[in-house]
């Protein structure tokens, strides 16, 4: 028992005689806890050189930079220490701080390995350049998830959506003519639908957050389609450059080629006039059926010569006889 005790002893003893310790010991020349309430907040862009003290190394140390306990990208500095080594051994760092919006008031300067030891700065706010945004928040006035609950994720073709939009420090993208927000619907592996028409809302820029909306029509397609998604497009800064941005609706939708396609609207000898479909003798005593734009079916009848529409709203219709179909606008 003696002996295990001793053993025990001996083995904490060397434990802890040998954990590695390590010290933020200078900052550009100077004790790093003067120098720190000399300086910080520090300004975005200062550069330090930083000096660690330690002993006994187990691995290599890191030194970098935390916004309270998490890590700041791109602030990290690895370098090799000798290990084992019982006697005071320095390294020396350059850790450059960032520029940041709005100011960390509890950042960190963080020597990482076992034994490390962390110092409290502040880094001031910089004058950066806002990031631009862009997020669809409504399909016709309600929520993306409830407009896709409504309609079981059915899209109508020839529909024409009202696409509420926030965004936030847009820019005129060089190869257009205004700044604009633009919607789209694109396919489930993010390639354009060839039918698919852009909708567009030239805006003004702001780095607030703003909204506008933007009228975008469900294509007519030859074929069916699902997982459609919903697209918005903008033109800013974002990951350190002016690019193209976006965002989708996290829902996807299905277009049923059926519906009503402009692709099968072959109807020949027709035309319309006023408050008159004319039609020629082909179709005389076919059916006929004329739909809105949300498919709903508003007249019927059998063909004679002409089909009076004068009860009609304003708006885009479809026809539908025997022979084909027609998109026409009364």
């Amino acid at each position: 028992m003696k002996k295990i005790t001793l053993l025990l002893s001996f083995l904490l003893t060397t434990l802890f005689v040998n954990a590695q310790t390590v010290t933020i010991t200078s900052i550009n020349g100077t004790d790093a806890d003067t120098y720190i309430s000399a300086n910080s907040p520090f300004a975005g862009n200062t550069v330090l050189t930083v000096v660690l003290t330690y002993q006994n190394a187990t691995g290599d140390l890191t030194l970098r930079l935390l916004d309270g306990w998490s890590p700041i990208a791109n602030t990290a500095e690895t370098k090799t220490t000798i290990k084992g080594d019982p006697a005071d051994n320095t390294l020396t760092f350059t850790l450059t701080i960032p520029e940041v919006s709005p100011a960390i008031t509890t950042a960190r300067i963080q020597a990482f390995g076992s034994g490390g030891q962390t110092k409290i700065i502040g880094i001031q706010e910089s004058d950066v350049e806002v990031s631009a945004n862009v997020t669809i928040t409504s399909i016709n006035n309600s929520t993306p998830t409830e407009y896709h609950t409504s309609t079981s994720g059915e899209l109508t073709e020839g529909e024409t959506l009202t696409i509420g939009v926030d965004f936030t420090a847009l820019k005129k993208d060089p190869t257009r003519d205004n700044l604009d927000v633009r919607v789209r619907f694109i396919k489930n592996n993010y390639t354009e639908i060839p039918e698919g028409v852009i909708g567009t809302t030239i805006v003004t820029n702001s780095d607030s957050e703003q909204s506008t909306t933007v009228s975008v029509t469900v294509p007519n397609i030859s074929e069916n389609l699902t997982g459609v998604r919903i697209q918005v497009l903008g033109y800013g800064f974002s990951a350190g450059s002016d690019i193209t941005i976006n965002s989708y609706v996290t829902e996807l939708f299905n277009i049923d080629a059926s519906t009503l396609s402009t692709n099968k609207l072959t109807l020949e000898g027709v035309s319309v006039n006023g408050n008159a479909i004319s039609l020629g003798s082909q179709h005389k005593s076919d059916n006929y059926t004329i739909f809105n734009i949300l498919g709903k079916s508003v007249k019927t009848g059998n063909i004679d010569s002409q089909i009076n529409i004068s009860e009609l709203s304003s708006g885009v219709y479809f026809l539908i006889t025997d022979k084909g179909s027609l998109k026409f606008v009364k």
